[in-house]
């Protein structure tokens, strides 16, 4: 039988990046409400609470409701689908499709399993961000 031993980050000889560390809790509003704590200590430095954090591409807010992560989501894929618009009339069929599946589809898809639990106010941006996509390719 493996024994797993503990090991300090000092025994492993990894250094902590203290000004990379982030540091947020997570839970209900009201969880979060009885939670006092503004910053925590490392190696003699202070780590701030954070209301949100970036983690592979999606913005994780505390009460874990992706709002923001929607948000800019949604902006941003109008941002493409407007440019693609501009130039929809010197393009053919097919390749206003794969520009607006790279620059658009595929990234609203990307990690679309962490909104299984957004209120649906949030998906109706992403819905209307996918139904403007697919009205884009049309001549």
């Amino acid at each position: 039988m493996l024994h797993r031993q503990r090991r300090s980050l000092h025994v492993l000889r990894l250094k902590l990046n203290t000004e990379k560390t982030q540091f947020t809790c997570c839970g209900t509003r009201y969880q979060l409400a009885k939670v006092d704590a503004t910053c925590f200590m490392v190696n003699g430095l202070a780590v701030t609470l954070l209301p949100t954090f970036v983690c592979l591409g999606v913005i994780v807010d505390q009460e874990m409701l992706f709002a923001d992560h929607v948000r800019r989501l949604a902006s941003l894929r109008f941002y493409w689908l407007r440019q693609v618009r501009s130039i929809r009339r010197t393009l053919t069929t097919e390749t206003t499709t794969i520009l607006v599946y790279a620059l658009v589809i595929s990234r609203a898809d990307y990690c679309n399993g962490v909104l299984a639990a957004a209120y649906d106010v949030h998906l109706r941006q992403l819905q209307a961000v996918l139904n403007a996509a697919s009205k884009v390719d049309r001549p």
